[in-house]
């Protein structure tokens, strides 16, 4: 099944309350990794910070991608 097909069957709420619940959870969390390249990880990592997390664990996969 495609990426398409699959956000297509789950309907327009569902495919908009995952993705939302997935960054609550990824902003609340006491340890992180993902690609500070990538605007999505960038965008959680900026939420933690916000919501004093600033020392909570980070784990960038791409340091050399940062900008």
């Amino acid at each position: 099944m495609s990426m398409a097909t699959y956000e297509a069957s789950l309907g327009r709420e569902t495919g908009t309350n995952y993705p939302l619940v997935n960054f609550l959870m990824a902003a609340e969390s006491g340890f992180f990794v993902g690609a500070l390249g990538s605007s999505w990880c960038f965008l959680i990592d900026g939420m933690r910070n916000t919501r004093g997390k600033v020392m909570a664990g980070y784990l960038s996969v791409n340091k050399d991608r940062f900008w």
